[in-house]
């Protein structure tokens, strides 16, 4: 039978939430369009909709995502646009805390420039998080939506991907996203640091990509921006890349010299991580020019790092070796 206008309306307001929506930020738009909070009843009583709990909060949805698509797209554009906006504005004047949901609403409204101000919010939270996939969803959202003429933008949001793909150990695409911020992230290196940062993960992307001699060159270039009392977190991270790739290009003598050159700048037991994993390409490097004493001495130490961490598969090569 013919729903009545009443309730025409507070589905096309339902439908403005793709995940669904909390009673708090339904009732303004339900009184501003002078409908009655017990229609969500009746509408959970034919079925229409459903209550849910989404993140442990109750929320009302559609029974059936096609056809809240459906409803969402019937409303004419320049009510669904203005209801868009009202949504987000409210949001962001009650500081609501939910940069996905301001932003979802915004480029719903197809408001990009606030759209990806808040998409990127909510990308760095998620990336805080730990939720790496989300984060990459609202990076490749931006990135979509952003106009071309915003080319510094699409650089650090591209720069920021790149950092959260490197995470998943999606070598190729975040190669390929460093590649896009490069040009424009060149102008603002305003720090040697920052380069040197850029540099390392490159080099990085380029060595698990089996791009082993680029990899290298990469390295060395991010070690010689580094100034030689600061930043010395980054050294030991890139000394450590560039031992791993002079090892599987078999230069053992390189090895060696690079760790000598800068041994006392690194801050080798506050990173065990690091440290294990260079001190085995150090062990390598003396075993491969016949220094077994030296080469001895860096397992050791590369196991006695291992051990800091806990992690019993790189100690079972590590002792096998030694």
């Amino acid at each position: 039978h013919k729903l009545p206008d009443d309730h025409k309306i507070v589905l096309n307001i339902l439908s403005l939430w793709p995940n669904g929506v909390q009673i708090h930020e339904l009732m303004p738009l339900l009184e501003s369009n002078e409908v009655k909070k017990s229609i969500l009843h009746e509408l959970m009583a034919a079925g229409w909709i459903i209550r849910d709990l989404v993140d442990g909060k109750s929320v009302y949805r559609f029974r059936y995502s096609g056809l809240r698509s459906w409803i969402h797209k019937s409303i004419p554009a320049y009510q669904r646009i203005q209801n868009h906006i009202t949504i987000a504005e409210q949001m962001t004047e009650a500081k609501d805390g939910n940069p996905d949901k301001v932003a979802t609403h915004f480029l719903e409204a197809d408001n990009r420039l606030n759209g990806c101000e808040y998409a990127a919010d909510a990308a760095r939270k998620s990336t805080a998080k730990g939720d790496s996939e989300l984060s990459v969803f609202w990076y490749q959202t931006i990135l979509e939506c952003m106009p071309d003429r915003n080319r510094s933008k699409i650089a650090q949001i591209s720069y920021e991907l790149a950092q959260v793909l490197i995470a998943q150990g999606d070598f190729e695409n975040a190669l390929t996203h460093l590649e896009v911020a490069e040009p424009i992230m060149e102008s603002r290196f305003h720090q040697k640091r920052e380069k040197a940062n850029y540099l390392m993960l490159y080099g990085l992307c380029l060595y698990e990509i089996d791009k082993t001699a680029d990899s290298v060159s990469a390295l060395e270039e991010a070690l010689a921006f580094l100034p030689k009392t600061t930043a010395l977190d980054y050294r030991i991270r890139i000394v450590t890349y560039l031992s791993r790739a002079l090892r599987k290009l078999h230069r053992p003598v390189e090895v060696i010299k690079l760790f000598n050159t800068h041994q006392k700048l690194m801050p080798l037991d506050e990173m065990p991580y690091f440290s294990g994993a260079l001190m085995e390409s150090v062990a390598w490097a003396y075993l491969e020019t016949r220094d077994f004493q030296a080469a001895e001495f860096s397992l050791k130490e590369s196991i006695r790092f291992g051990e800091t961490l806990g992690d019993p598969l790189a100690l079972i090569d590590r002792y096998l070796a030694l």
